[in-house]
């Protein structure tokens, strides 16, 4: 004979997060165990040279300055470059 469900018996649909955390915590340990670190190498790539050294690049004399340190360690900046 069947039984009838009365209505203040609900059948629970919770899932215990606790042993979830637990279970998520164990395999995450276990996986950081277990794997293995691989360092990369790269690949080695020999590069040609260049036959033509490059040109230097042109130098504004307005962008110029000198800096002069003397032994007791003060610094002058000066706008042009020492004779």
């Amino acid at each position: 004979m069947l039984k009838k469900r009365s209505s203040n018996s609900r059948v629970s649909t919770e899932i215990n997060a606790s042993s979830m955390a637990d279970i998520a915590f164990l395999l995450l340990i276990f996986f950081l165990v277990t794997t293995q670190i691989v360092e990369d190498k790269g690949i080695l790539v020999k590069l040609p040279r260049s036959e033509v050294p490059p040109d230097p690049p042109e130098v504004v004399s307005r962008n110029v300055f000198a800096v002069l340190v003397t032994p007791i360690t003060s610094c002058w900046f000066v706008a042009s470059r020492p004779t």
